[in-house]
This record gives C-alpha cells, structure tokens and sequence, in this order.
C-alpha cells in the first residue's frame, strides 16, 4: 500500500509538472530549438510561438516571432512588447484543443502565467483563428473569453481552443486474462477472472495446481490461495498502471510461523 501511495504521489507531481509547462528565457526575439508553436508552419505565412512576459505583478501568456523582437502580451486593454519573456518549449504530449462549454478542459490547460505575483486569477493559453493565422494570447474564464494582439489592440473572442495536456489513454484496470508469475522462487501461470469486485482465478505450479478467490478495490486485490499439496494462505497485489504488471505478497503460515514471499506478474498476450 505504501509503494501504491508513492506511485501516486509521483504521477500527481508529473501531471502539476506537465501542466506548467517548461519555458525558457530570451531577449529580443531569441527562440529556443522547439519552441511551442501556436500553429502548423505554412508557407508565406509568420510563425507564431507561445510566449510569457511579466508586466506589473504579473505573467501574461502571449505570442512571438523572430520577426518582432519580443513578446506580444495584453494587459487591461493594452498591448505591451516585451523585450525580456519566456518562450514554452514544444511537447508531444500538447495538443489545441476547441473549448466546447465543458469546463473540464481546464482540468488539463497548461498554465501560462497569473495575473499577480502571488499567482492568484492564473492565466491559460488560448489561440483565436484570426484572417486565417492563429493568434495566441490568454484566458482568465470563460465568461472573460481568450484575450489576443490583433492589429495593435487586444481583442477579446469567445470561441478559441485551449493550449492543454493529452487526455490520458485509459487504462485497462483489469486484472482478467492469463499471468506468467513469480512467488519467491516458484513459477506459476495464472488464469483470472474479474467479476465486480470478487477475482477468482487458477494457479499452476508444477506438478501442482491451485486455486485463489479475492476482492477487489479499484487496483487493489486481495484474498486467499489454497493448492492440491493442503498449503494454504493469503495474497495482496497491486495491479500497475498500465494494467499489464502487478506486484504483491503471498504469505502462509508453517509450523505456526508465518512466512511471506514477493509474489509478481505480467500480463499473457
């Protein structure tokens, strides 16, 4: 259970990770090797980046081209051009998004700044197709709408995409299906079957066979193993997350002693 919680804890700090971005600073229209674009390149037409400056207390999310020598950011109905900013590095695992009234999406928005230096009201980044170029810029709300430089003004729309995370694949969290697993030393071939929250399943462990009954809870299984030889005990797995490994204990009690072996698997094709 412990090993579980650190899992966790590790993959939650991954995702708070993931959703601040990393930046890089420049001046005066530097760019970094992969720089986020704001859109596909296309030919004839200026590539745009995403951006952060700072301006008073707090760090706006913008746009930049090599082109303008700064970041272009949108403050209180102003247009301000920093020549000091951040630029977010390109990742794979970004993607645009279209707002579609789910408020959800900014479950997964990476976080392009605040509005002051205590970082409360944080800023999002948004892009707003604009005369056939996206245009990046930022997002406090939706009732506030995506706030952009267009034509030396900030201009205010109410449908844009959102700059966010992948949505993760989802996972089998299943432990039914055939196992080739290890208690202690022993080899065993595993045949499971999940049905709500019981597990029940069959074991072989040459020359012997045997069988286990369980519960589950979420990732989490546990119960009891008994095999032909009148040996008996209890088993406790955690299944990972991708579903295709779990790791565990089996123990069993001989001669009143208990013992306690490291009980693992993988899951068959």
């Amino acid at each position: 259970m412990r090993c579980l919680f650190l899992l966790v804890c590790l993959l939650s700090s991954a995702v708070l990770a993931d959703t601040q971005g990393q930046w890089q600073r420049f001046s005066r229209g530097e760019l970094p090797e992969q720089p986020m674009p704001v859109a596909p390149v296309q030919t004839g037409q200026p590539a745009w980046y995403v951006c952060r400056a700072n301006y008073n207390k707090g760090t706006h999310p913008g746009k930049i081209n090599s082109a303008i020598g700064g970041c272009l950011i949108t403050v209180a109905g102003d247009v301000n051009r920093s020549l000091h900013y951040e630029v977010l590095l390109s990742s794979p695992n970004y993607v645009w998004e279209t707002y579609n009234n789910d408020s959800k999406l900014f479950e997964r928005a990476i976080k392009g700044g605040a509005e002051d230096a205590i970082e409360d009201y944080s800023l999002y980044i948004c892009r707003v197709l604009v005369q056939g170029i996206y245009q990046a810029g930022k997002i406090r709300s939706v009732a506030r709408g995506c706030k952009i430089e267009h034509g030396g003004r900030e201009r205010t729309e109410r449908r844009f995409d959102l700059l966010v995370k992948k949505a993760p694949v989802p996972l089998k969290q299943d432990f039914s299906g055939r196992w080739q697993s290890q208690r202690g030393t022993q080899s065993l071939t595993l045949s499971l079957q999940q049905d709500g929250e019981q597990l029940n399943g069959t074991f072989v462990e040459p020359p012997l066979e045997g069988s286990l009954h369980g519960f589950l809870h979420e990732s989490e299984a546990w119960g009891r193993w008994s095999d032909d030889s009148g040996r008996s005990g209890r088993f406790q797995w955690s299944l990972s997350v991708d579903g295709q490994s779990f790791q565990g204990f089996s123990d069993e009690s001989q001669h009143n002693l208990p013992t306690q072996e490291h009980w693992q698997g993988i899951r068959l094709p």
